[in-house]
């Protein structure tokens, strides 16, 4: 098991990121950002779940933020760092992530485990 420690929007979020066996590194895309409405929201997200199958991504985590419950974290696995590159800058994501925001540009990173 290996533990990160990601400081976002000033919130500190322990996240246990299962590594993957046999892989050096596993690759993973963390995006963050405030909605309106959290059910709304979440439905669209889980509307788009081909989309980002498609991509190559799967999500490893869906947080809500426990002082403020509209802001979302999601934990995503693109497989590799180029999966994660290509949907972040597909214009059709950023017109999402975008139109959902409520609190200004979403965070987003991408980055890999440190294998132990």
């Amino acid at each position: 098991m290996l533990n990160k420690l990601v400081t976002i929007a000033g919130t500190s979020v322990l996240l246990a990121l299962s590594t993957i066996v046999g892989a050096a590194e596993t690759a993973v895309l963390i995006i963050s950002h405030e909605v309106a409405d959290y059910a709304a929201w979440k439905k669209g997200f889980d509307a788009g779940k081909a989309n980002r199958e498609k991509a190559g991504l799967s999500e490893r985590y869906v947080m809500r933020d426990l002082d403020r419950p509209n802001f979302i974290i999601v934990v995503f696995d693109p497989g590799t760092p180029q999966n994660a590159k290509r949907f972040v800058s597909d214009p059709a994501f950023k017109e999402r992530i975008n139109k959902a925001s409520i609190s200004g540009p979403a965070e987003i990173r991408i980055g890999f485990s440190d294998p132990q």
